[in-house]
């Protein structure tokens, strides 16, 4: 069986119904900016980040 990390990083978007709403960073707490979406074995896990440590997040590829 195949096992594949991944990571995508996409710029947070404001939802035209929440315009108020803010997304926290996971690492430091910060107003976050990006979301990353981590692929790994057919699950998709997001977290949001601030810019600052959306670049300490290690990219992973494996497969097994």
């Amino acid at each position: 069986m195949e096992r594949r990390s991944q990571v995508e990083f996409k710029p947070i978007e404001k939802d035209p119904k929440n315009k108020d709403r803010l997304y926290f960073c996971v690492a430091c707490g910060n107003i976050a900016t990006q979301t990353a979406l981590f692929k790994i074995e057919g699950a998709t896990i997001i977290e949001r980040y601030c810019d600052e440590c959306a670049k300490s997040v290690k990219v992973e590829w494996r497969y097994e």
